[in-house]
């Protein structure tokens, strides 16, 4: 029986050695690598045949959930288990988004992360229901919301997160006064929100800026997952 070959996404060397030694540990499981950047990742995938990748919410060169739009355009999909000490609605809905077999944190014991990577390479689905609860809820109240705005809007979002005037989000993004009042004005209608600061909380809140990430696009299939849990 072939053993299935796990690729690691991570970053912290403490964890890296952790991770290594124990899955080295287990007979059933080939450790292939590990990195500590999207980039090297990239490159590993490219040269590696790979039956899972573990991947970690954050590495040296920015937001790993961002690997899944290069994933999901493979000819051959590479399944992914989320292992990270993050525990936010938003990263596991981009992760459930990009086709991700779970999320794991890293606050769990070693021997339970190991079983779960187990499972997960031999294809197993590992979402719990409140884990899809919690994503469904997110959806509802951020993810949609996020889905009807565009690039240029999200930018803008993302200005008035970071308290910018309409002076000061025209000068960012190189446009005039008068088209980022506009935007404002637009975002307000498309969230039905009373003014900017509503929506600046609203975008914080929901860890929709900052991450160097535009955020999931849920397919179909996607869809019924979070109605079915598969």
């Amino acid at each position: 029986m072939t053993k299935p070959i796990i690729l690691l996404a991570e970053d912290h060397p403490g964890w890296d050695k952790l991770l290594r030694h124990s899955l080295n540990n287990n007979p059933n499981l080939i450790v292939q690598d590990s990195f500590g950047s999207k980039q090297e990742v990239l490159a590993a995938i490219a040269d590696f045949p790979l039956d899972l990748l573990v991947l970690d919410v954050k590495l040296r060169d920015g937001c790993a959930l961002a690997l899944y739009e290069y994933l999901q355009q493979m000819e051959t999909p590479i399944s992914s288990l989320v292992l990270t000490a993050h525990d936010e609605d938003v990263y596991m809905a981009w992760a459930l988004a990009g086709g991700a077999v779970g999320h794991l944190l890293k606050t769990e014991d070693v021997e339970s992360i190991v079983d779960a990577i187990r499972r997960a390479a031999w294809g197993e689905w590992l979402w719990t229901e409140y884990q899809l609860l919690r994503i469904r809820h997110w959806q509802q109240v951020a993810g949609d919301k996020w889905a009807t705005l565009t690039e240029r809007e999200r930018e803008v979002v993302a200005a008035l997160a970071d308290f910018k005037c309409d002076v000061e989000i025209a000068e960012v993004l190189g446009i005039s006064v008068k088209t980022a009042g506009n935007h404002v004005t637009h975002i307000l209608e498309k969230l039905d929100m009373p003014n900017r600061r509503e929506v600046a909380r609203w975008a914080v809140r929901y860890k929709l800026v900052g991450f160097g990430y535009n955020g999931p696009t849920f397919t179909k299939n996607r869809e019924k997952s979070l109605m079915t849990g598969r």
